[in-house]
């Protein structure tokens, strides 16, 4: 009768290839031993059962896997075993059983069986990320404060859960809209839209409207745009904008100024240059500006 003796066996790294096909709990494992006969390594091809018990003795297997002519060089076999979705944190244990690769006769039982363990079970932990929803009334232990509610504090003003940012490191934020290219910059009383470093140049259309002539000064149409508002140090250079047939064309040359005086808006200001000609509704400018 041949004698033989599992030196060892140790379960390696889960082979995680077909991830995308198979439940994370029936992943094959790779099972790597050392296989003597009559106290000397192995060496040829040899017959091998794989019967996976939930216990170390007796008991029924929940699955058995064979293998037929498994290469065994100087003792060590490696084979890759796919029990299926047998790995649901309860202990399993390994039976292996052995003949001869030529041989048709009865199998040898190697003693003990070997306690699987580690990474067939890491791939129980990864299961926890395709866990399934659960619905809020499902959940104990959550802290009173979530989700937040109330009124928001801190930066934040409003109410929980749609609190607008009010304030950056304690100071206050403009609630001027930024244009394309701009960023909040600190204009030294709130954080401001302003043009990003590298960029001191700025594009827009202004087109005259009812509220940006004010009376009796016809002649003049206010720019109410961030990136000059409050800015008398900023250089604009204005040419009028034809819009065809049927739209409103200017009546002559054009001026910029910037008014922290006449009406106290801290604005700059288009107009005509004969200081008699009406701007008119719908009327567009370009304004390029240079912050210096």
């Amino acid at each position: 009768m041949k004698q033989f003796a599992l030196l060892y066996g140790a379960v390696a790294t889960t082979l995680l290839l077909g991830m995308c096909c198979l439940p994370l709990s029936a992943q094959p494992i790779t099972y790597q031993g050392m296989l003597k006969e009559r106290g000397v390594p192995a060496q040829g091809t040899y017959d091998l059962l794989f019967r996976l018990y939930p216990a170390a003795t007796g008991g029924m297997p929940l699955v058995t896997l064979s293998a037929e002519d498994v290469s065994v060089v100087n003792g060590v076999f490696t084979r890759e075993l796919d029990f299926g979705a047998v790995w649901n944190g309860e202990d399993r244990y390994l039976q292996i059983e052995v003949r001869q690769g030529d041989s048709t006769g009865d199998y040898t039982v190697l003693s003990p069986r070997v306690k699987v363990t580690y990474a067939p079970y890491s791939i129980l932990s990864l299961n926890a990320l395709w866990a399934q929803s659960v619905p809020w009334d499902g959940i104990t232990g959550i802290p009173s404060s979530f989700p937040p509610g109330g009124i928001a504090g801190g930066d934040l003003t409003g109410d929980y859960p749609n609190p607008t940012v009010a304030r950056l490191r304690g100071r206050s934020v403009s609630t001027a809209a930024p244009s394309s290219g701009q960023v909040l910059k600190w204009n030294g009383s709130q954080w401001s839209p302003g043009n990003d470093a590298g960029s001191n140049m700025v594009t827009f259309v202004h087109t005259v409207t009812g509220a940006s002539i004010v009376d009796p000064d016809r002649y003049i149409t206010y720019i109410d745009h961030p990136s000059i508002n409050g800015k008398p140090n900023a250089i604009l250079i204005v040419t009028p904008r034809y819009g065809g047939a049927g739209a409103p064309d200017f009546a002559g040359a054009v001026g910029v100024f910037y008014d922290d005086f006449l009406n106290s808006n801290n604005r700059w200001a288009i107009y005509y240059l004969d200081l008699t000609s009406e701007m008119e509704e719908g009327l567009k400018f370009n304004v390029l500006v240079f912050q210096p």
